[in-house]
């Protein structure tokens, strides 16, 4: 199965072993208007699975702290909070805010740090990682549309540092996938 890790043996050497499947954990990284948040919801939907938005979980911080949610400082924040807090810490305030007990499948999205996914694949060794992209002007028609971004505002925001280590995330991805404006807009 490409999403499940398959069942492992648990238990002492009697005879009576148990089986226990890992929770499914699916991963989707890929640039700002890829459509990770839609894929997500998606698979989450029909998995009968925990989403869990990194973006979700920093404008959350956005808020509690008078913050703008403006894509700019959410993509600061981020940053911040990962650096500050280390990288464990910012995964732990995720799944805390996602409400996840482990026990259920898990969708993971707007993934954007190489050190973020090495912590849940420390995790979750079974999690999947998927790489969505897509071309710019679709991004741009999506980001503009969502968030009201223009092609500048759009561009600036692509020479983030967090855009940039989120384009490295492809390389290490276990499925790319390159969305048309047929499949989402």
């Amino acid at each position: 199965q490409l999403w499940e890790n398959g069942p492992s043996r648990m238990g002492s050497t009697n005879e009576h072993m148990s089986t226990v499947s890992a929770p499914t954990v699916i991963l989707l990284a890929g640039p700002k208007g890829s459509g990770k948040t839609t894929s997500a919801n998606t698979l989450a939907h029909s998995l009968g699975a925990v989403p869990l938005s990194f973006g979700n979980y920093v404008r959350s911080e956005a808020v509690a702290r008078g913050l703008p949610d403006s894509p700019r400082v959410l993509a600061d924040l981020g940053e911040n909070l990962l650096h500050q807090n280390g990288v464990d810490a910012f995964v732990d305030g995720a799944i805390a805010f996602a409400g996840w007990s482990g026990n259920t499948p898990l969708v993971v999205d707007g993934l954007r740090h190489m050190a973020v996914l090495h912590a849940l694949k420390r995790r979750f060794p079974q999690a999947k990682l998927i790489y969505l992209d897509a071309p710019p002007t679709l991004r741009h028609d999506r980001l503009r549309i969502r968030d009201g971004s223009s092609a500048v505002d759009s561009i600036a925001l692509a020479d983030h540092s967090t855009e940039a280590e989120a384009r490295s995330l492809r390389e290490a991805a276990d499925r790319v996938l390159t969305i048309s404006t047929e499949t989402f807009l």
